[in-house]
């Protein structure tokens, strides 16, 4: 009986299905390219997703890439349903999700990219291995593969609390049941421990707190299933070679990158690897790697041991780093903070500070890369500086290292290709009909920048109207309507609701404007049809 004749785990409480940043083929594709690999991001590229739950990932690429083909399958029903609802609606024709198992797959037609997200460690070791032979005959001598899975050492005290967990809720029924016993005995253990600081009881307020933070149906996959079996990184690549996979990266660059590491740590750990993958199981014992996000190609292909600083130059560059104090003087050699969520930067080097005012003000476009250090550099030199085609000169070697070290912390995001965001909000503001049809259903929408974004009632309402015929004024009309009729709550700045009256119209127009600046800056208005 294959997987999909039954019902599976995911029927009966489906994963909330939602888009992968990491996924993303173009920034798989421009780690790859850092790693002197050629690949195919253009409009007829075909990918394949392996566990697309209901498509709250790929369903997104699809309409990033109406040129491009995409697959997504499950073993759930379900979510299969769910998913093509959402296609259904959208109108895409470029995509098929299918409920089939992982081992009754079959294609006659190669994938330039294969991803496996949150599947690998949480499936017997046939269907892993099915996973891998996909890549194997499915994969475009120049495609790429993702797979995701749980790693040691770092799960084996994690281990712990999953064992603790499924033994509490063993005899329980429902998995309401079984979620709410096993919360609840974590718990009691932890309290139990008072004030110890053993290794132990440290261990158990931090999972806790993270555990306290996860959504039932996260908890019930991860913890509860009968399956999920970390693997050591060489155990992974050892099988993966044996399907004729070599290894690129990590979707998380920088838990790979080791130039930030203080230097006797670096020599000492590549003075005792033998290849890339010793350098990275070395690195997974030092930091105690709990996930890994493994970028594979063919073993035909051969990527560089190291990132290669020159591939910059065939990259696009994003960010909305933000600087500590504004009006700063770029010239000077003062100290500026940079912020960009947990990530920080401080420097001293006007070409960076540049750099970063540039991306700012050009979020969520991507910049190329050429153009962001010619553009930088004729700024502070304060005369036109060509962009550099055929090498870089110190300068720039020097501001593309940086580049990269930001990368690895991200607070910058390198891409292989333009995105469908623009530097400024349209007169008349464009929605893509899935962004539309989210907002109609729920406050989680997926941005064009491939993140989710939570709006707020206003918010939802007023992006159902950017159709791209309609500007800035006739939103404002139609809004109107929707509080005279009731269909709308608006509060004012001093908590009070705003009620329908004469001057309500310039009220409406400052939300209005400030809050379709805000849905662009947040990747949610298109640039075009």
């Amino acid at each position: 009986m294959s997987n999909h004749d039954t019902q599976t785990s995911y029927d009966k409480v489906p994963y909330r299905s939602a888009p992968f940043p990491q996924t993303h083929p173009s920034r798989i594709g421009a780690i790859a390219q850092l790693f002197e690999l050629d690949i195919n991001i253009q409009d007829g590229f075909r990918l394949l997703e392996l566990g697309c739950a209901s498509g709250g990932n790929i369903i997104p690429l699809a309409q990033q890439y109406p040129q491009a083909h995409f697959v997504g399958i499950d073993a759930s029903k379900v979510q299969i349903d769910l998913g093509n609802k959402v296609v259904k609606q959208t109108k895409l024709s470029n995509i098929d999700l299918l409920n089939t198992g992982i081992e009754d797959f079959a294609s006659d037609v190669p994938f330039d990219f294969i991803i496996c997200h949150g599947v690998y460690s949480w499936v017997p070791a046939h269907v892993q291995e099915a996973i891998l032979r996909i890549c194997q005959d499915n994969l475009s001598p120049q495609g790429l593969a993702y797979i995701s899975y749980n790693t040691f050492p770092g799960w084996k005290m994690r281990g712990t609390i999953r064992d603790i967990m499924r033994y509490r809720s063993r005899s329980f029924e429902t998995h309401e049941d079984q979620l709410g016993q096993a919360r609840t005995f974590l718990e009691f253990l932890t309290k139990s421990l008072g004030e110890e600081n053993s290794p132990y009881a440290l261990m158990l307020r931090r999972e806790l707190e993270a555990i306290s933070k996860s959504d039932d149906y996260y908890l019930h996959h991860e913890h509860l299933e009968d399956t999920n079996q970390p693997v050591y990184f060489h155990e992974f690549m050892k099988q993966a070679q044996q399907f004729q996979m070599e290894y690129v990266c990590e979707a998380d660059f920088g838990s790979s990158y080791i130039e930030k590491l203080p230097d006797n740590i670096k020599s000492m750990l590549v003075s005792v690897s033998h290849d890339r993958i010793e350098l990275e199981q070395y690195l997974d014992f030092l930091r105690n790697r709990t996930f890994r996000q493994t970028i594979l190609c063919h073993s035909s292909r051969k990527p560089t041991r190291q990132p290669q600083i020159d591939s910059l130059n065939r990259l696009y560059v994003s960010s909305n780093a933000i600087p500590e104090k504004q009006n700063y003087d770029y010239r000077s050699q003062d100290e500026l903070l940079f912020r960009r969520r947990d990530a920080r930067l401080k420097t001293t080097d006007p070409l960076v500070k540049v750099a970063f005012s540039i991306l700012e003000k050009r979020w969520p476009q991507r910049v190329p890369f050429k153009e962001l250090a010619s553009v930088s550099r004729s700024i502070i030199h304060d005369r036109p500086i060509p962009i550099d085609n055929e090498f870089m000169t110190g300068e720039t070697q020097r501001f593309a290292k940086t580049i990269l070290d930001c990368f690895s912390s991200s607070l910058v995001d390198l891409h292989s290709d333009q995105s469908l965001c623009d530097s400024f909000p349209s007169d008349t503001p464009l929605a893509k009909p899935l962004q539309i049809q989210q907002a109609n259903q729920s406050a989680m929408v997926t941005t064009l920048i491939h993140t989710e974004f939570q709006m707020d009632e206003f918010q939802r309402q007023l992006i159902q109207l950017c159709d791209g015929t309609k500007d800035r004024d006739q939103i404002v009309t139609a809004m109107v309507q929707l509080l005279e009729n009731g269909k709308l709550t608006i509060y004012g700045n001093q908590g009070n609701k705003l009620e329908p009256s004469e001057d309500i119209s310039e009220t409406l127009k400052t939300y209005v404007n400030r809050t379709i600046d805000g849905l662009w800056k947040n990747g949610l208005l298109s640039s075009s049809k």
